[in-house]
């Protein structure tokens, strides 16, 4: 009973929706570029690695034989 008490106390004030959106972005875009940043930095990487996997995949082994390259 206490949780739902303590929900029914709390007021919530909504502010006009361009200025909420200005707040969002300005935390959702920096983050963005974060998480963009640290994806570009490995991405040599990861596109070795998928690369890999396809030369084994080719390679007419049982684990590859469910892959299809397309031309």
């Amino acid at each position: 009973m206490l949780p739902a008490a303590l929900l029914l106390w709390v007021k919530v004030v909504h502010r006009p929706f361009f200025w909420q959106l200005r707040g969002n972005l300005a935390i959702a875009v920096p983050l963005l570029a974060v998480a963009l940043s640290i994806t570009l930095t490995h991405a040599t990487r990861y596109a070795s690695i998928v690369e890999e996997d396809l030369k084994i995949a080719d390679g007419g082994n049982a684990a590859g034989a469910s892959v299809i390259r397309r031309p």
